[in-house]
């Protein structure tokens, strides 16, 4: 286990950098509905329309991941990745486990999904194919 201290100090600007990159984040998630080249004054109804989107992008969001069919396609990705993970570590490891070998196609797919995937999922995952 590793041990640090932070002084008050410190401990502040990590949060008031957590905070930057949040607001980032959400300035480039709904870049694509913000308007531009006008201000707020000028044209108040296409900042309206603005704001609408951008709650009515996080409502869908947050209802696709609730929902049943988002729920059952990533315990699909999780039970292919493990799978293919486990095929990919034979090989590199040189272990006999006595899987296939990789095809080119799985091979992209796994690197797709890597992508696609929030690391700390595919850490999860990884444990489980171990």
């Amino acid at each position: 286990a590793i041990t640090f201290a932070l002084s008050r100090q410190q401990y502040v600007s990590a949060l008031e950098v957590l905070d930057v990159f949040t607001n980032f984040n959400k300035q480039v998630r709904y870049a694509k509905y913000r308007p531009q080249g006008t201000s707020p004054k000028q044209y108040p109804r296409l900042w309206w329309h603005f704001a609408y989107s951008c709650v009515l992008d996080h409502i869908r969001d947050k209802r696709r991941v609730e929902s049943t069919w988002y729920y059952k396609y990533r315990e699909y990705l999780k039970q292919r990745y493990v799978e293919l993970h486990q095929r990919y570590e034979q090989k590199q490891t040189g272990k006999k486990l006595g899987l296939p070998e990789l095809q080119s196609g799985e091979k992209r797919w796994l690197r797709s999904t890597e992508a696609e995937v929030a690391a700390v999922d595919i850490i999860a995952w990884r444990q489980i194919a171990y």
